[in-house]
């Protein structure tokens, strides 16, 4: 059919094309980090849930959520909300000497809220 106009992805056969490449690939990428167990964090190094969450907030947040919508796409953020939520919930609970300082422990529970509520945006758009 070609293209109907250039505002956007959407207008373009071609473009639509590649936007489904692009999504297959970020899918598979984020599944291929959350199943990788060699990958996982620890004081020096964030985890795959916490990775695919920054990213979510760089690239998928800003975009037309629509053009993200994969049922395995929504059950990855599931599994990273849940994964964030656990964690979350352990730091507001945890003994200040656990970190190397109590403004460490602030910034983890504010961000850690920040990117469980961005995924639940993203998770909401998308439905």
């Amino acid at each position: 059919m070609g293209y109907m106009g250039l505002e956007n992805w959407n207008e373009s056969d071609n473009a639509a094309d590649l936007m489904y490449v692009v999504k297959r690939n970020i899918v598979s990428a984020f599944r291929d980090a959350l199943d990788d167990e060699s990958a996982e964090g620890n004081k020096h190094n964030t985890n795959a849930y916490v990775n695919i969450a920054l990213l979510n907030e760089a690239f998928i947040l800003p975009s037309k959520f629509h053009c993200f919508y994969d049922k395995k796409l929504t059950s990855i953020f599931d599994t990273c909300i849940e994964k964030l939520t656990i964690e979350w919930e352990a730091f507001k609970v945890s003994d200040t000497s656990d970190w190397h300082s109590a403004s460490a422990r602030r910034e983890h529970i504010d961000a850690y809220a920040r990117m469980i509520n961005n995924l639940e945006k993203s998770l909401k758009a998308m439905h």
